[in-house]
């Protein structure tokens, strides 16, 4: 073989092994659940802490409140007026509006609810009882809900419910994240806040 012929071999042997390192980085990037993904989808540190010394009411819910509400994993999210805001566009026009909204979790379970980046500019969250609700600002990007362990020395029933709600800029369907103890990635729900009957993702 010749020294041309030599150099040639050489030169695609190693334009193989980087073709092959590349293909192997971008796999492990790419790849659900992976390191990039992981560091991407990590669970926020929350701004405000409501515990079951802290935070947390009783009352008796409405019959059929659940269907009503939307449903992540162990919290539920059960509008005041069900129909009220999401009906009333012209609630969020302007500055926007303060929609009260219970937050009911299911017992001795620990969740974050969390606004996603893309949503802060028309979306925060009212679970502090220590500032007034005037503007988008005065609401926070994440809340942790920690429920009332059950049986004798828990909160009465089998949730523990949380007054408060959102502010919200704009008539749209918002999307909210919530972490579960446990859970790898962030559970992605949508409130109807005045879209009318137009639907929001499932």
């Amino acid at each position: 073989m010749s020294r041309i012929q030599i150099a040639a071999a050489l030169v695609v042997s190693v334009l193989v092994a980087v073709a092959a390192l590349a293909l192997a980085a971008g796999g492990d990037e790419s790849t659900p659940g992976g390191g990039g993904d992981a560091a991407a989808a990590a669970e926020p540190e929350p701004e405000t802490v409501s515990s079951c010394r802290r935070g947390a009411v009783y009352g008796d819910l409405k019959p059929g409140w659940r269907k009503r509400s939307v449903v992540a994993g162990p919290l539920a999210l059960a509008p005041w007026e069900p129909s009220f805001a999401r009906h009333r566009p012209e609630l969020f026009r302007g500055r926007g509006a303060e929609v009260k909204v219970l937050a009911v979790v299911d017992a001795g379970v620990s969740v974050t609810l969390a606004v996603p980046e893309a949503e802060r500019q028309r979306l925060s969250l009212l679970y502090d009882d220590s500032a007034p609700a005037l503007r988008l600002s005065d609401g926070t990007s994440s809340v942790r809900f920690s429920a009332c362990p059950p049986g004798p020395g828990g909160y009465p029933g089998r949730e523990t419910q949380f007054n408060g709600g959102f502010f919200v800029r704009d008539a749209h369907c918002a999307a909210i994240d919530v972490w579960v103890e446990e859970r790898a990635d962030p559970i992605r729900r949508w409130l109807p806040f005045g879209v009318r009957d137009r639907p929001c993702p499932p």
